[in-house]
């Protein structure tokens, strides 16, 4: 055992130690940067059509964002529906019905209250199922104009071909919906409307029954 002790202390005799700098350190003569290679950080540009370009791709997402919004926001509505259609076709009552779309619309009231970007995503909604047009008149609740009028520019960029929107105040329009008017026709996303459309369905399945 101590002949092999002998023998690896000789292995190691002439070993020198290395020392090694410290991390950060520069040695002599090093030019500045030469610590990461050489490379130099690019200076942050961009041009105004990128921007442009992440702009309106960030206003469709935030379109998109209210669209799912609104859809569930009528979800519930319809959820609510859903509960007492059993009764509904049941009883067939037409009292009833009336009944269950005073539900959805106190549902639907309270959501607008609680989130009164909805009518962003209603027009939205409505300006897709729209007849194409490159031009578009949009009633809405006066308390709604202000700031679908803010939003004016993402709406023009979200839907391919359009040049102009013109939005105007009607007292007989909800909050939370709207109606869209061309020359080639009209979408009714007003809550009315909408609730119309639940009314005749719910109606026709009352009548099948």
């Amino acid at each position: 055992m101590s002949l092999s002790k002998v023998h690896r202390a000789q292995e190691f005799a002439n070993l020198q130690q290395v020392h090694f700098a410290d991390f950060g350190s520069v040695s002599p003569g090093m030019p500045a940067g030469a610590e990461l290679g050489g490379f130099e950080q690019p200076a942050a540009t961009a041009s105004s059509e990128e921007a442009f370009t992440r702009g309106r791709q960030a206003g469709i997402r935030e379109a998109e964002e209210r669209f799912e919004q609104a859809a569930n926001a009528l979800a519930k509505g319809l959820e609510e529906i859903s509960r007492l259609r059993e009764s509904i076709l049941n009883n067939s009552s037409r009292d009833m019905l009336r009944l269950v779309l005073t539900i959805a619309r106190q549902v639907i009231h309270r959501e607008v209250t609680v989130d009164p970007e909805i009518v962003l995503s209603t027009i939205d909604m409505a300006l897709q199922a729209a007849v194409e047009s490159d031009s578009f008149q949009v009633k809405v609740n006066p308390k709604d104009l202000a700031l679908v009028e803010e939003r004016k520019p993402l709406f023009l960029a979200s839907i391919k071909g359009l040049e102009n929107i013109v939005f105007k105040a009607d007292e007989s329009i909800a909050s939370g919906g709207c109606l869209v008017e061309s020359d080639l026709g009209q979408v009714d996303a007003t809550i009315d409307g909408q609730l119309e459309e639940v009314r005749k369905t719910l109606l026709g399945a009352i009548e099948k029954s």
